[in-house]
């Protein structure tokens, strides 16, 4: 027993709020999902040593601001390599503290929720800012990126939710889309206007993948609240799901581990009552709960 009880620790990300008198925020929602399937919901701020953020190089001279089909490759562009931790300046004494606080937080916590937010960086996947980037955190980037790392080196179960599956497949080297409005001819509409809990558009998911398996369908309707999206996946992932557009909709692992990211907003949904969304969220901790068990033996 770890003092928690039946409880897995699921750690959650948590939004970067306020300028001056800075607040690290969680929608409710995250907590009360993750209750509602059996786990105890644990916030893990981004560390203030967490800036000014990873660095994979510069985009190449000339570049666009990331106005690419999807499916294609900016040309002579490096996606980030965040996975390998490199960081902004050599011998940054931050970085190897990064890492730690990282790997410790990946040691205790039975699971991870990677949850939405503000947009990331497209330096980080080598692409120049688009005119319709919203706001970024350097500091968050760089937290969560190295959680990332941390928790797939430990092999602590993943659940990545619309900004999460952004930094998720981020921080693997993949490349997003940065506003589906501008780069994405026939986009439906993915920032609805309808309440947050409300599905308002459908997702075909690949017949066989832990998305599968987990919602227990092969097409489901989600709400949707995102403008960026992924575009290629990150070493390690792939694509299990996409949006009748096209749009990348969830992103997993291909190793034998829980990693799952999903575009959409489950906790909205699970919380109103919503059974696939409240699998995914019982797979995590159910996946979290047998890491607790083989802990222990």
């Amino acid at each position: 027993m770890d003092g928690t009880g039946s409880r897995p620790l699921i750690a959650l990300t948590a939004e970067l709020e306020g300028e001056g008198h800075l607040q690290h925020a969680v929608p409710d929602d995250y907590a009360a999902a993750v209750w509602e399937a059996g786990g105890l919901p644990v916030v893990v701020p981004a560390p203030p040593s967490a800036a000014p953020g990873w660095v994979p190089g510069a985009p190449p001279a000339g570049a666009p601001p990331g106005d690419v089909p999807p499916g294609d490759a900016l040309p002579g562009a490096a996606a980030g390599d965040l996975e390998a931790g490199t960081p902004a300046a050599e011998g940054d004494p931050n970085a190897g503290d990064l890492d730690g606080a990282a790997a410790a937080v990946a040691a205790w916590a039975h699971g991870l929720l990677l949850t939405g937010g503000c947009d990331v960086d497209p330096y980080l996947f080598g692409q120049h800012p688009h005119p319709r980037l919203g706001r970024v955190s350097p500091r968050r980037d760089a937290w969560e990126a190295a959680l990332v790392r941390a928790a797939l080196a430990a092999g602590t179960p993943i659940l990545a939710i619309c900004r999460g599956v952004q930094i998720l497949n981020v921080a693997c080297g993949g490349t997003l889309i940065q506003d589906l409005d501008a780069q994405v001819p026939g986009v439906i509409q993915h920032r609805q206007r309808a309440p947050h809990h409300h599905p308002s558009h459908e997702v075909r998911i690949r017949d066989g993948s832990l998305l599968h398996r987990t919602a227990g369908s092969r097409v489901i309707r989600v709400n949707s609240r995102h403008h960026q999206a992924v575009l290629e996946p990150g070493r390690g992932l792939v694509v299990s799901a996409t949006a009748p557009d096209g749009v990348v909709e969830a992103v997993e692992g291909t190793g034998p581990g829980f990693v799952l990211g999903v575009q959409w907003h489950p906790e909205n949904m699970a919380v109103a009552g919503d059974p696939v969304s409240r699998r995914l969220f019982r797979a995590l901790v159910a996946a979290a709960g047998a890491r607790t068990a083989g802990n222990e033996r």
